[in-house]
């Protein structure tokens, strides 16, 4: 029974450990840090992922910046890939060290991905340069140029929901004009 139990508990370690090194938060990281209140851009490999929803975390280790894990999102769908975080969520002072964790919204010890270490730079400072990783979409390039600027390039597809409504109230028009 003993042996059972042990060997019971060794699987789910390893199915933990299986699910953590599949499930990868690929920004921010050390090469794209996030810049202290301003939006900035998370993303995962929603595609290798077990998890539907998780809690969304910011920790750092030098407790003089914060203490603990701080909740930024209750419930993430794991389906979105990326999600802007705005100055309200983050509010976190210019630091390095820095990580994200993605948790048992109910049991945030439960940690099913960690991020790199990353850095928050001081308002003002440049933001990195980043290309969307494949099938992770959609997502921002977090570098705020109107070059770069489309449709695909909005994070959580805002422009694809403006798109939606648009096409929604022309079809409306079109139907009180055959009534008429």
């Amino acid at each position: 029974m003993v042996a059972l139990s042990a060997l019971a508990l060794a699987l789910s370690a390893a199915s933990l450990a299986a699910a953590q090194s599949t499930f990868k938060i690929t920004n921010p990281s050390a090469d794209h840090w996030w810049v202290a209140e301003s939006s900035n851009v998370l993303t995962w490999d929603c595609k290798n992922n077990p998890h539907t929803t998780f809690g969304v975390f910011i920790a750092n280790a030098d407790q003089t910046l914060f203490a603990g894990d701080l909740a930024i999102i209750p419930q993430q769908p794991n389906a979105d890939c990326s999600k802007e975080i705005t100055h309200n969520q983050v509010n976190q002072p210019p630091g390095s060290g820095y990580i994200i964790k993605f948790a048992n919204a109910v049991n945030s010890s439960e940690v099913f991905a960690q991020s790199d270490q990353f850095e928050i730079r001081p308002l003002g400072s440049a933001f990195p340069t980043t290309s969307s990783p494949a099938g992770n979409s959609p997502s921002n390039t977090a570098d705020n140029t109107a070059a770069g600027a489309s449709s695909t390039d909005t994070p959580n597809g805002a422009a694809s929901l403006k798109t939606l409504g648009i096409g929604f109230t022309a079809a409306a028009a079109g139907a009180l004009a055959y009534l008429m």
